[in-house]
C-alpha cells in the first residue's frame, strides 16, 4: 500500500533534495523516500514506558516537602552516582 502525504520543509532543504535527486538522475519524490527509509530503520529505539531515562530520578527518599528546591543539597549529601 502508498500512502500519499504532504510535508512542509525549509528552502535549504529543498535545494539539497533537488540538487541531489539532479545529480542521481532520479525524481525527487524518490529520493525523499528513500532518505525517509533510511532515517526511520536506522532511528535509536526509544526508551520502554515505566523506565526512567534519567539515572538520578528516585535517587532522594524522604517527605521533605523542600526538595524541588533544594535538590542540589540532597544529591550531593548522598554521592549515590
Amino acid at each position: 500500500m502508498v500512502v500519499r502525504t504532504q510535508i512542509l520543509i525549509d528552502e535549504e532543504t529543498y535545494q539539497a533534495l533537488r540538487r541531489r535527486a539532479f545529480e542521481e538522475h532520479r525524481p525527487l519524490a524518490a529520493v525523499v523516500r528513500e532518505l525517509l527509509t533510511q532515517g526511520v530503520k536506522g532511528r535509536r529505539p526509544r526508551a520502554r514506558p515505566g523506565r526512567y531515562r534519567f539515572t538520578f530520578v528516585g535517587m532522594i527518599k524522604g517527605d521533605s516537602a523542600d526538595v524541588s528546591e533544594h535538590h542540589d543539597d540532597y544529591l550531593d549529601k548522598d554521592k549515590r552516582w
